[in-house]
């Protein structure tokens, strides 16, 4: 990078001191230098591990940072395997933390096509996790749980081992196997305790309190939510922030905490406004006339009509329970729980066969 500012500087000396033509042939070389300086940097390996690096360095503080680091790597089709496979992996992460499944679907099957890349074998366990989340996503939940047993297996440290531990858990409390689900969140986070990693506490304490929510214990749900909250503020992880945030505004309308519920509003609302989900969105819309609701107004047929709308577009089956339990009914809003996928279905990515396979 540093040797293609130096070249520039060069060149555009040379024109300050040699170009005679006018404004338009000094302007037409400058353009030159320029683009030669920019190709430099580009074609230069050091220059885009850099780019890599500072896109992982944003990923779980600001996804969409990391995609403009990435985005900036100029003819990425070019490169080497290694680069690319990287680059795009990052990329469906990032996306996956917007909730931008379509997207993050995309840059998988990328990834998957550059199964001979070295890069792929070295973070197989990153490659299947990912996968595995994009099917839980998507209600592909039989399959999912095939991925993460898959993704266990390859495991090379207590740390990724916790990740697939999480992921199973998700899996069965989206399933409605809240038993199983309570049994591996605790492995978990005794696991995350032992490691001291705050963001996979965050992520457990969060979704324990998803269980303790579907099974009616509003004080624990907030207390892990509030616990959850706090530890992405720390860590810091803006994505688990925005979600724990969103849980926790539920359980302080349902226990009727206005106090800490004015106290956190305003900073969830600008994460859903700079995460821009389509499924967060609806989920915030919820939630306000949720409070509302708890302050005295009744809805209207259009905006019953409007929230069952947004119903349809929250994305996680365990927080289309939530809502439906804790909210639509006092808002008289009648809403169905999307059915889970009970059985292995044909899944339209050609990756899918060989994650179910597990033959790596």
């Amino acid at each position: 990078m540093i040797s293609g500012m130096l070249e520039n500087i060069r060149l555009t000396t040379f024109l300050r001191y040699r170009v005679k033509g006018g404004k338009a042939a000094a302007f037409s070389v400058l353009f030159f230098a320029s683009t030669l300086s920019f190709a430099t940097q580009q074609a230069n390996p050091d220059a885009l591990r850099y780019q890599l690096s500072r896109a992982e360095y944003f990923l779980y503080k600001a996804p969409k940072t990391a995609i403009e680091h990435i985005d900036a790597i100029a003819n990425l089709s070019e490169m080497e395997p290694d680069l690319q496979f990287q680059a795009n992996l990052l990329k469906a992460q990032a996306y996956l933390l917007l909730f931008k499944q379509d997207e993050a679907a995309e840059y998988l099957d990328k990834v998957f096509s550059l199964e001979i890349a070295p890069a792929f074998r070295e973070r197989i366990f990153s490659v299947l996790y990912t996968a595995s989340t994009w099917l839980r996503r998507t209600n592909h939940h039989e399959t999912t749980t095939k991925g993460y047993t898959c993704a266990l297996k390859h495991a090379s440290d207590s740390s990724q081992k916790l990740k697939a531990l999480n992921g199973l858990a998700n899996t069965a409390r989206e399933r409605n196997n809240l038993v199983v689900a309570n049994s591996l969140y605790l492995e978990a986070k005794e696991l995350a305790e032992r490691l001291e990693d705050s963001n996979a506490l965050a992520s457990i304490n969060n979704n324990l309190g998803v269980v303790a929510s579907d099974r009616g214990n509003r004080g624990d749900a907030q207390n892990f939510f509030k616990d959850a909250y706090m530890l992405f503020q720390l860590v810091p992880n803006k994505s688990g922030e925005l979600n724990s945030g969103l849980n926790l505004l539920v359980t302080m309308l349902v226990n009727k905490d206005e106090a800490m519920y004015a106290r956190i509003h305003s900073n969830v609302r600008a994460l859903v406004n700079e995460f821009q989900s389509t499924s967060r969105v609806a989920y915030l819309n919820w939630v306000e006339y949720g409070h509302a609701r708890l302050q005295g107004k009744k809805l209207t047929a259009n905006e019953k009509a409007f929230l069952a709308e947004e119903f349809k577009h929250l994305d996680d089956v365990g927080l289309q329970r939530m809502i439906k339990m804790y909210l639509a009914d006092d808002l008289g809003v009648n809403v169905a729980v999307s059915e889970v996928n009970p059985k292995m279905e044909k899944i339209d990515h050609a990756w899918v066969e060989a994650l179910v396979a597990c033959n790596w």
